[in-house]
C-alpha cells in the first residue's frame, strides 16, 4: 500500500488542495511529541456545540494525505463538524507510519495510540466547543483496524465508528469491552490485495480476518435479530469506474444501532469517490458523504449501557484546582488518580502530570502569560468522564 501513496505524494499539492481552515498541533503523549492536523468549517463559533470526526491514515502515510485523500473537509464545510487527522508513528527502522491497532504481541506492547487519540480528543475538547455525545472514528486501511480498536477501548467516547478497506485483528474482538453497541460502517472492496475481502495473507504477508468475519463479529456484538439483511445494488452511475457496489444493511439491532456494509464488487485498495484513482475506485458513492451521512444518525449517550462502567461515566470527578483567577501559584488535587493537562488557548502544552489517587500539588505560574487556559483532567477509570474547565490569569 505504501507505493500507492507515494504515488499522489509525487503530485503537485494544487491536485489535492487542502483549507487554510485546518492546523497543524502537536501534544506530548509518552514522552514523544505527537501531531495532528484539525479542521474546522467556515463558519466555527464557539457557541454551538459541533460534532468532531477522527480520520485516521493507513500505513506509510499520514494525516495530510488522509485529509486530502479523503476530501473529506468538503463535507465538513457544508455539514458543520470538526474533524480532526492524527499522525501515526513512524518505525524507526522501515521509517514507516503507522498505528498500534492490535498486532502487537502481547496485545497491550508498543505505544498507546488508544491513549494519544483520547488525549487529542481532550485537548481538542478543552479548545473548542465539541459535542462530546457525538464523537466518530473513521480511517482508510491500517487507519480503519485503528477505528475497530478505538471503538472496543472507547466505547465510552466514540459514538460510532467506519473502516474503508480495513478489518480487525483477532485480539481486538477479544479485549473488547463489548458494554454498549457502536453502529458499524464497513467499506471494502473484493479486488483488495492488500487487505483480502475474504482475509488470508496480505501486506507483509499478515493473515488477515475475512470482512464478513468482522461483519458478524459486529452484528452479534450489536445484538442485531436473526433476521435476512436488506441487500440493494447501487446504481452503476460510473460506469467507468471498473467496478459497482453492494450495500447490506442489519437493522433492528440493541438501541436502534445498525451495521452497514458496502462490498466494492472489483474495487482494490482505495477510498470510494476519492479524486484520484490509486488503483480502481469506485465512483458510484463518495465514502466521505456516506460516512457522514451514516454517523449524524448517532448519539452516544442513546447507546449508554445500564452496567457500573456507566454510572461510573455520571459519577462526577473529585477535584479541585484553586485559585481561580490565579496568580503565581495553581493548586491542583484530585481524589482519584488521574492525568492533569493544562493548555494556553493556542494549544500548547504547558503542564501535562500525572496524579496519585488524593494527591495535591502547588504547580508554579509566575512565568505564564496573562490570559485563559483550559484544563483536562483525564481519570485513570475507565468509564470515568474527562473532566474540562478554563481558568485564568489576570
Amino acid at each position: 500500500m505504501r507505493h500507492l501513496y507515494i504515488i499522489y505524494m509525487l503530485l503537485s499539492a494544487a491536485a489535492f488542495s487542502v483549507s487554510a481552515q485546518t492546523t497543524v498541533r502537536t501534544l506530548q503523549w509518552e514522552g514523544t511529541t505527537r501531531s495532528y492536523r484539525l479542521h474546522l468549517p467556515p463558519d466555527y463559533s464557539s457557541s454551538t456545540a459541533l460534532p468532531l470526526i477522527i480520520n485516521m491514515h493507513g500505513l506509510g502515510s499520514n494525516a495530510w494525505q488522509q485529509e486530502a485523500y479523503s476530501g473529506m473537509n468538503n463535507i465538513a464545510d457544508t455539514a458543520a463538524f470538526v474533524v480532526a487527522y492524527p499522525d501515526g508513528l513512524q518505525d524507526a527502522a522501515s521509517q514507516t507510519t503507522y498505528w498500534n491497532c492490535g498486532f502487537m504481541s502481547p496485545y497491550h506492547s508498543g505505544s498507546d495510540d488508544v491513549g494519544f487519540i483520547q488525549a487529542m480528543m481532550d485537548s481538542i475538547s478543552a479548545q473548542y466547543n465539541i459535542d462530546q455525545d457525538r464523537i466518530y472514528a473513521c480511517g482508510m486501511s491500517m487507519g480503519g483496524f485503528m477505528s475497530y480498536r478505538l471503538a472496543c477501548e472507547l466505547e465510552e467516547r466514540i459514538a460510532a465508528i467506519a473502516s474503508v478497506t480495513g478489518v480487525a485483528v483477532d485480539s481486538v474482538f477479544h479485549y473488547c469491552q463489548n458494554t454498549r453497541p457502536v453502529p458499524l460502517l464497513h467499506i471494502h472492496g473484493t479486488a483488495d490485495s492488500t487487505v483480502p475481502y475474504e482475509g488470508g495473507a496480505g501486506l507483509g504477508g499478515t493473515i488477515m480476518m475475512p470482512v464478513q468475519e468482522a461483519v458478524n463479529f459486529w452484528v452479534a456484538r450489536n445484538q442485531c435479530p436473526e433476521l435476512p439483511p436488506q441487500i440493494t445494488d447501487l446504481a452503476d452511475s460510473n460506469t467507468a469506474d471498473g467496478c459497482t457496489a453492494t450495500h447490506t444493511v442489519y437493522t433492528s439491532c440493541e438501541k436502534g444501532s445498525r451495521v452497514e456494509l458496502y462490498r466494492i464488487n472489483g474495487g482494490a485498495h482505495t477510498w470510494p469517490g476519492a479524486p484520484i484513482s490509486i488503483g480502481v475506485t469506485n465512483q458510484d458513492f463518495n465514502a466521505s458523504e456516506t460516512i457522514w451521512l451514516f454517523f449524524k444518525d448517532y448519539r452516544r449517550s442513546q447507546f449508554a449501557p445500564d452496567t457500573a462502567t456507566a454510572l461510573a461515566a455520571v459519577n462526577p470527578l473529585l477535584y479541585n484546582i484553586a485559585p481561580n483567577p490565579f496568580e503565581e501559584n495553581l493548586s491542583i488535587q484530585t481524589e482519584e488518580a488521574a492525568t492533569v493537562m493544562i493548555t494556553d488557548m493556542n494549544g500548547k502544552l504547558l503542564l501535562q502530570q500525572h496524579f496519585a489517587a488524593a494527591a495535591k500539588e502547588t504547580i508554579a505560574t509566575q512565568h505564564w502569560n496573562s490570559g485563559l487556559y483550559a484544563v483536562c483532567i483525564i481519570p485513570d477509570k475507565k468509564g470515568q468522564a474527562s473532566v474540562h474547565k478554563k481558568i485564568i490569569k489576570p
